[in-house]
């Protein structure tokens, strides 16, 4: 627990001294187990221009995929690391919409991930 929590804050203090972050989320299942997994990831420039790539939250997610329960996770991350919804220039995902619908509701804008939609 030692190691977690410091690592917390020191993602809590690169959050809060940067000025917009930009995020990207996605669900998938195993293939060794067919269970599903969440992840939120953030993506920071910070003042002296040094991209920093945080896992901000990546967890079993055995829920059903609904926007509900994707808005819970995430706000429950951005809550953890003390992440105002105004620093949020975006979240990246792909276009389904139970996700769309999730970032609708959080209130931020959605960019859907270029590579899923071309293929």
């Amino acid at each position: 627990p030692d190691i977690y929590e410091r690592v917390q804050n020191k993602v809590k203090i690169l959050a809060k001294s940067a000025n917009n972050m930009s995020l990207t989320t996605d669900i998938w299942k195993s293939k060794h187990s067919e269970e599903s997994f969440i992840s939120l990831t953030g993506h920071i420039l910070s003042t002296d221009f040094e991209h920093h790539t945080v896992v901000l939250r990546s967890q079993h997610f055995p829920d059903c995929h609904t926007a509900l329960n994707i808005t819970t996770m995430i706000n429950k991350a951005l809550i953890m690391y003390e992440i105002p919804k105004h620093k949020i220039h975006f979240i990246c995902s792909d276009n389904a919409a139970n996700m769309t619908s999730s970032l609708n509701t959080i209130g931020v804008t959605h960019l859907p991930c270029f590579c899923i939609l071309s293929n």
